[in-house]
């Protein structure tokens, strides 16, 4: 019975395959899971937006959303914490006789999100459900930067939201006329 092992070459050959094939799976699992995060954040985003939306018209009173530090006054700084709140005057700013319906921390902001039209710090329901003429749209990207991370949320002048989507299977979203997103550097 003869046996032979393995030289030294073939092992450091083998290791080498096991190295570089386990490093290709590491850094595509890690851009599935940023994919995944900043998915996360806009169904989160969608979800507030709907609540608010439906807490507008449950009440009949004008609801805003809007970043907010102090949870008082709007900014424009949208990676803060998001406040919904009733806003019956229509100043963007929570009042003493004013509820906070919603307070959400989006997580993993690491770039100022682009909101668009930026005239106005904040969106506004109406009691029907409206946007009391503040629709837009928001646009994030992952903590990497990439184009496979960019998204964007828009809001309609009905209220309803849109989310952006990879219709071409490319791996990266697109915006409701097909234009790609992308990242700013």
């Amino acid at each position: 019975m003869n046996c032979r092992g393995l030289s030294l070459i073939e092992v450091l050959i083998t290791l080498a395959i096991i190295t570089l094939l386990t490093g290709l799976g590491i850094a595509n699992f890690s851009s599935s899971i940023n994919q995944t995060q900043v998915d996360a954040q806009l169904l989160s985003l969608r979800q507030l937006f709907s609540a608010s939306r439906q807490k507008a018209i449950d009440t009949q009173d004008y609801i805003t959303v809007c970043p907010s530090d102090d949870s008082v006054n709007c900014s424009y700084q949208w990676e803060q914490p998001i406040i919904a709140f009733s806003d019956r005057n229509k100043n963007a700013m929570v009042d003493h006789d004013e509820t906070i319906w919603i307070t959400s921390k989006l997580f993993n902001i690491t770039q100022p999100l682009a909101k668009k039209p930026s005239n106005k710090p904040y969106f506004r329901y109406s009691p029907e459900g409206y946007t009391q003429g503040s629709p837009g749209n928001i646009q994030f990207c992952g903590a990497n930067q990439q184009a496979n991370t960019a998204r964007k949320f828009t809001l309609s002048m009905a209220g309803r939201t849109r989310l952006s989507s990879d219709k071409n299977k490319d791996g990266i979203h697109e915006d409701s006329r097909g234009i790609k997103l992308n990242c700013p550097n």
